[in-house]
């Protein structure tokens, strides 16, 4: 929405003196009249991208400024855990691509044991980035089946992929309903900015 131009008019604005003339600086200007409110004919566009663009503008929904993936069958913490619940209560968790983004490259993933139960708010791993190390906390109460043992030799596939092969356990929840009270998808990226 007008958070998210406001960020990139302000990040293009700094950028754009510093661009080349030819190649970068054309498309950052182009960005930036999108990102400030301008709206461009279709029709102006040359380029099929472009006109994609614009069209998304005129409805106020650039597809090219979301700050992160938020899929559609999932439910979030506002501490930017996600949860997908299947049929026989049992879930996968794993972080946010929005959290991971914030972490940057991550270097270790420390995981619980299986067998082990946890209460909803506590804490069950940590990772850790060339930024900082972060707790990761269960968005429910539950009891560990499995862990991604992937991630002891590939971390960085929670960059890569953080919703399918970045997942971080397996669990058997607790109580399903506390699944339903977490945060749709609109209200997690409402939380976003």
């Amino acid at each position: 929405g007008l958070e998210v131009r406001r960020v990139l008019t302000y990040s293009l604005t700094l950028l754009l003196p510093y661009a080349p003339t030819s190649g970068f600086r054309p498309l950052a200007s182009g960005l930036w009249l999108l990102a400030s409110g301008f709206r461009l004919p279709a029709s102006a566009c040359k380029f099929q991208g472009l006109q994609h663009a614009a069209k998304a503008s005129r409805n106020n929904n650039p597809p090219f400024l979301s700050m992160s993936n938020v899929p559609s069958d999932l439910r979030y913490a506002k501490s930017h855990e996600w949860v997908k619940l299947s049929s026989d209560n049992t879930a996968r968790i794993g972080i946010t691509d929005y959290a991971q983004s914030s972490l940057g490259d991550i270097t270790y993933v420390q995981l619980p044991r299986e067998g082990a139960v946890l209460k909803a708010g506590e804490p069950f791993g940590v990772v850790e980035s060339v930024k900082a190390a972060s707790d990761i906390y269960a968005p429910v109460a539950c009891t560990v089946l499995e862990i991604n043992s992937a991630l002891n030799s590939a971390p960085e596939t929670v960059n890569k992929d953080p919703y399918v092969n970045g997942w971080m356990i397996k669990v058997k929840v607790a109580k399903p309903a506390e699944v339903a009270a977490l945060l749709d998808p609109t209200a997690y990226q409402a939380t976003l900015g």
